[in-house]
């Protein structure tokens, strides 16, 4: 994940190197790990402000959220 450029929610790198997993040895980690992302002040961009306002997206340009950068 990263911050994208025009606008508050981030974006993801679908070309990251990965490799197969023990998806139950990952969601024993996961789970005591795992927050809200919808929470007021969790995600805040650090040009755009908040990411998500009552649990709803911050204004956003489409174009931010589909181009993979």
């Amino acid at each position: 994940m990263a911050w994208g450029k025009h606008g508050p929610l981030p974006i993801s790198n679908f070309t990251s190197p990965h490799e197969c997993v023990n998806w139950d040895r990952l969601m024993e980690w996961v789970e005591p790990r795992s927050f809200d992302a919808f929470e007021e002040g969790m995600l805040v961009h650090p040009k755009f402000g908040p990411a998500f306002i009552d649990g709803e997206p911050a204004n956003h340009r489409e174009d931010d959220m589909s181009s993979g950068h």
